[in-house]
């Protein structure tokens, strides 16, 4: 009898805890503790005052929408679903369909970051940005091993160089050293696609970088006579507003980061702007730049 019991009171906790992990680790995260402050401190206000500012609910409700998911999808969607993501034929595609993909000579892989701590592994410097291009210009290269893997960026405080990491880590995942080429001196995406496209000299190419940073990166293009194909990667949106659910609209601190990423993005489109009306090294207005992998 005592170890039914037992065994019933186990099965209660059991289930309690399986019941309470999910709302416990999604509401007790950095965020939700911090909105539930504010959220006490306006609360407190409208006691203490029986009305509350219009400009404090406007805030706090702004505030709130901006840090959850689909509002932030929305606001990345014009920028990462601007180009397809690059599609070649597989190892299980048809003898017809492989012999006929096309020709590509040259995979570009813009830089991103990296840190250069000694007690990393190589696998572990790898910002996510940087590990996302790397990895797509990689498994692009081992889909067209003839073609010349380009590597590029330049991080002034690091003691190893962004282009030596990047050729280290694309020789460790299998691509063969005389097959990459640096590009060390540019600092900016407009510096390294001017070196992009004096290497290339107009040979068919693809263009690896972040989704939400590829239309900054075609409009270099297009602007100094390139033509390229987009290969988006390190895409935030990675479903439909419609599957993201309720929790979606709770706040994130992921939704925050990619809010000053996506404003970041949109604040250089306006940069690159002004920075392209003042440069009259332009190419002739027939130029292309990005082209999808399906046109």
């Amino acid at each position: 009898m005592l170890s039914k019991l037992r065994s019933v009171c186990f099965l209660v906790i059991g289930f309690s805890h399986k019941v309470m992990e999910f709302p416990v680790k999604l509401l007790l995260t950095p965020v939700m503790i911090i909105w539930a402050l504010l959220l006490f401190t306006v609360l407190q206000q409208w006691r203490a005052q029986r009305r509350l500012p219009r400009a404090a609910t406007v805030t706090f409700l702004l505030f709130w929408l901006f840090c959850t998911k689909p509002v932030v999808d929305q606001l990345a969607k014009p920028l990462e679903l601007a180009y397809p993501a690059f599609a070649a034929a597989s190892s299980t595609t048809s003898a017809a369909t492989t012999s006929a993909k096309p020709a590509l000579a040259h995979i570009l892989v813009l830089g991103c970051n990296h840190q250069d701590s000694s007690f990393l592994p190589l696998t572990s410097k790898a910002e996510p940005c940087t590990l996302a291009r790397l990895s797509e210009g990689i498994r692009l290269w081992h889909l067209y091993p003839e073609a010349v893997l380009h590597v590029s960026g330049h991080i002034a405080e690091r003691s190893q160089s962004h282009t030596e990491f990047a050729r280290q880590y694309a020789i460790a995942m299998g691509v063969a050293p005389a097959k990459i080429v640096s590009h060390s001196e540019a600092s900016n995406t407009k510096g390294e696609v001017q070196s992009f496209i004096a290497a290339i000299d107009q040979q068919p190419a693809v263009v690896v970088t972040s989704a939400m940073h590829m239309p900054r990166t075609c409009n270099w293009f297009a602007h100094y006579g390139g033509r390229v194909i987009a290969a988006p990667t390190d895409f935030y949106v990675r479903r439909l507003t419609g599957d993201i659910g309720w929790q979606g609209w709770l706040p994130s601190a992921q939704s925050l980061h990619a809010l000053s990423y996506v404003f970041y993005e949109y604040m250089g489109l306006v940069q690159q702007y002004i920075q392209r009306m003042t440069d009259h090294n332009t190419a002739p207005t027939t130029a292309v730049g990005c082209m999808s992998a399906r046109s």
